[in-house]
């Protein structure tokens, strides 16, 4: 007999059937991502030749080097490594053996073939787990706020009607010519440097860049370093590199798996730049000097005809000769650009100018330039190049790496330097996951001695929440597992137990209170609820400050206590009710004892 309208029961313990396949999907999907990561992973060396390569050369080129495997298709290679120690001189000798090939290292998942063609990966390790080399880059962006006001210079001498540009601290003294109107170059000079602040110095006019204009040079030179520091590290083949900014003006780069900075510190620390300039053989107006290819006297244009910021790619070769060059193209504004000139100058002589910035012992930055090439234009240039006076193959394939990932504007300095070996991150792995294993297994005899089935219930949820939070970790990009990181799992663990023993003594306390054991499971859930929330919720917004404020092993913590909160939530409230509703949720017995 149906109950008449506004007196049914309400049905206690039950949950939608949407909630039950969400919590279902969740772990399932969730076990599937962290499982790669148990497997763990193995060094690997991915080739792609210009010709087609064998497994059976691969090997003979190897000599006596433990591999895992070696598959070799068409111009494409992969190699395992069995010792992580052998990936840097592998990958070194094989760019040695196969002219012109890319030679790429990363890591190879030793999960089953049908994990990873699912699209699963391991976390990746941090530098304190995984062994590597660590730079601390300190950026010189005083620099490039210098290299606006010469740009500035040279266009205003070049372009506007005045007597002189002098430069005076930071700061431009500009002298119109005499009988010339001050207020109308004023309004000149609004009009082309409106971020730049002005005022009268007697009959002159000071031109500097405003607080916030140099703010804003800092922050661009900072992004620019970022960038062309990941495209140098993806031009050595090295793929699981971390870059990122630590401070205001300096930059952290981890290196995980790599044992021999040599290579990367000669090409991090290196700030190169290439222009060309017209060259000519007296002094004048709006040239320089510069020492030319054989030490004699060159006056260059004061004024690039093309910077390096144009070149899209640069490869080393050799010419008929035999000699280094480097083969250049440009994208389609310095095409215009050096089309343009070159189709106005033919005859004239144009130099190739090569700058370094290099740390003296005092610690100031020094700048060095020198001609490495000065050649006659004989017709318009095209889009693609070439450069000759290199002085070696190796100048000429460090040049063209340089090229490739950019011209720094700032030039940067190491001013620290770190190795980590594959043995003490081994052992830091082990470490972490003894004292996981510790607390895990202290937590799960607790519980289940002090709440019996309800706590064999709750150390299901508890392994679940392992689980999931390692699987979500995998899939969130970005994401690092550090040795803090494993602390962050270990804190997981606990507050996760939290979460169920605040549920299970409310429940008990309703049921000395006389309630009914549906009626405390009802009521014990919903009345911890709000507590739980509110625990959880100051904890993750602690967590999301120290992920802003923090850097490197911080925000691996962070990361796994962001993320552990969520997981303990689901499976702690969810899971663990998911299970007991239908089971004791319906008991109406009172003075139950869980």
């Amino acid at each position: 007999m149906p109950y008449p309208r506004g007196n049914a029961p309400v049905l206690i313990n039950r949950l939608a059937g949407w909630k039950y396949a969400v919590l279902l999907l969740s772990l399932v999907l969730l076990t599937l991502s962290a499982l790669p990561t148990l497997f763990g992973e193995s060094p690997r060396i991915a080739i792609t030749a210009k010709a087609p390569v064998s497994a059976s050369a691969l090997k003979t080129l190897l000599g006596e080097m433990e591999v895992t495997a070696i598959k070799a298709s068409g111009n494409q290679a992969n190699i395992v490594l069995a010792n992580a120690n052998d990936a840097l001189p592998t990958q070194k000798a094989l760019k040695a053996a196969l002219p012109g090939a890319t030679v790429v290292l990363d890591q190879q998942s030793k999960a089953p073939i049908w994990l990873q063609e699912l699209g699963m990966r391991p976390i990746h390790l941090g530098l304190d787990l995984r062994g590597g080399v660590q730079f601390i880059l300190a950026v010189d962006t005083q620099a490039a706020l210098d290299a606006q006001l010469s740009s500035a210079r040279d266009d205003i001498s070049e372009m506007m009607d005045v007597a002189s540009v002098q430069l005076s601290g930071q700061a431009l003294v500009i002298h119109p010519r005499h009988g010339s109107s001050l207020s109308q170059l004023q309004q000149l000079l609004t009009r082309q440097y409106p971020k730049w602040q002005q005022r009268l110095d007697g009959d002159a006019i000071r031109l500097s860049l405003s607080d916030q204009e140099q703010q804003s040079q800092v922050q661009l030179a900072m992004d620019q370093t970022l960038g062309i520091m990941r495209s140098r590290i993806s031009e050595l083949g090295i793929t699981e590199a971390a870059v990122m900014r630590d401070g205001k003006e300096r930059i952290r780069i981890e290196i995980p798996g790599v044992q021999d900075p040599t290579a990367a510190r000669n090409i991090i620390g290196a700030t190169a730049s290439l222009e060309f300039r017209q060259a000519f053989t007296g002094p004048g107006a709006g040239r320089v000097p510069v020492n030319g290819e054989q030490g004699q006297p060159l006056w260059l244009s004061r004024k690039p005809v093309l910077t390096g910021s144009h070149i899209i790619n640069a490869r080393s070769g050799v010419d008929d000769m035999g000699r280094p060059q480097v083969s250049i193209a440009v994208d389609s504004q310095g095409a215009a650009q050096i089309g343009d000139f070159s189709r106005q100058h033919v005859g004239d002589a144009m130099a190739t100018l090569f700058t370094e910035y290099q740390k003296s012992a005092e610690g100031n930055t020094v700048k060095t330039s020198r001609v490495i090439n000065v050649a006659t234009i004989q017709s318009a240039l095209p889009a693609s190049f070439r450069i000759t006076g290199i002085g070696s193959q190796q100048q000429a394939q460090q040049l063209s790496l340089l090229l490739r990932a950019g011209s720094l504007t700032a030039p940067v300095t190491i001013i620290a330097q770190s190795t980590l070996g594959p043995s003490l991150g081994s052992e830091n792995i082990h470490n972490g996951l003894m004292a996981l294993s510790l607390g895990l297994g202290t937590c799960l005899l607790f519980v289940a001695l002090w709440y019996r089935r309800f706590g064999w219930v709750a150390n299901l949820a508890l392994v679940a929440n392992l689980f999931m939070l390692l699987g979500l970790m995998a899939l969130v990009p970005g994401s690092v597992l550090t040795l803090p990181g494993i602390a962050g799992l270990v804190l997981t663990v606990g507050m996760a137990v939290d979460t169920n023993v605040l549920i299970f003594e409310r429940v008990k306390e309703l049921l000395r209170e006389g309630k009914s054991l549906g009626q405390s499971i009802h009521l014990g859930y919903d009345n911890a609820f709000r507590t739980i929330l509110d625990a959880n919720l100051t904890t993750l917004i602690t967590a999301i400050i120290l992920y802003g404020l923090g850097r490197g092993p911080v925000q691996g913590f962070a990361i796994s206590l962001g993320l552990g909160l969520l997981t303990s939530m689901l499976t702690g409230i969810l899971g663990t009710r998911a299970i007991i509703n239908p089971i004791w949720g319906r008991d109406n017995r009172k003075g139950v004892k869980i």
